[in-house]
């Protein structure tokens, strides 16, 4: 099979010149136009320069794979996927547990732009949190409350970062127990959250103030 560099023959790679020294990779190269493209989707040249350095010894042919690498990448669906990034700020909260699932989903009409994806939500602050929880019964949120204020009691003795009040430390310390971000599918222009799911902020001050969010959108 004959292919020059301008990948004018299909992204096929010629068979090894010494394939008895590799046991198999004849076979490996005669279905890299599907692995290969995998390799190049998924992880990129990087990941495709190793693949070949190990399984070729021409460095024309080595060449030549890279190229297809290349225009594999190019062509490929990964070339076409859409990254978006926006900060939402959130209106203030009392301290506690909150659903803002709506609040959320009505500052991102860019969804609607993505049949399916991956949305990070990461909240730039230390004394608040997100999570995923019960959507229905609101008992569950207060209950949240009245847990972390029993596993973060205030007023104790050996706190010393209380600049801000007996809630600045707890704050803090909820804040790491619960976490601040979230991965969250997206399918069909929607966030792929189950019935009974909601997005939860956790706010851990008296006084928090508005919050915010740097959501980032990744997919097709």
């Amino acid at each position: 099979m004959q292919c020059d560099d301008n990948l004018s023959c299909p992204a096929m790679i010629p068979v090894l010149s010494k394939p008895d020294t590799l046991p198999g990779t004849e076979r490996q190269s005669a279905h890299f136009n599907r692995h290969g493209e995998t390799v190049a989707q998924q992880a990129g040249l990087d990941v495709g320069r190793h693949f070949l350095t190990h399984h070729f010894y021409d460095s024309n042919r080595t060449h030549l794979a890279l190229n297809i690498i290349l225009h594999l990448i190019h062509n490929s669906s990964y070339a076409s996927m859409m990254w978006i990034q926006k900060t939402i700020t959130l209106k203030p909260r009392s301290r506690g547990f909150h659903l803002i699932t709506s609040e959320i989903i009505s500052s991102l009409a860019e969804l609607k732009q993505f049949n399916i994806g991956i949305a990070h939500l990461f909240i730039q602050h230390t004394s608040a949190s997100l999570t995923i929880n019960e959507n229905a019964d609101p008992s569950v949120r207060s209950d949240m409350e009245n847990h972390f204020n029993q596993s973060a009691p205030e007023n104790q003795k050996f706190y010393t970062h209380t600049y801000e009040g007996p809630d600045d430390i707890t704050a803090h310390l909820k804040t790491t127990t619960i976490g601040n971000s979230l991965t969250i599918p997206i399918k069909n222009g929607q966030l792929g959250l189950g019935t009974w799911q909601g997005i939860y902020l956790g706010e851990h001050r008296n006084h928090g103030g508005s919050r915010k969010l740097v959501v980032t959108m990744n997919g097709d």
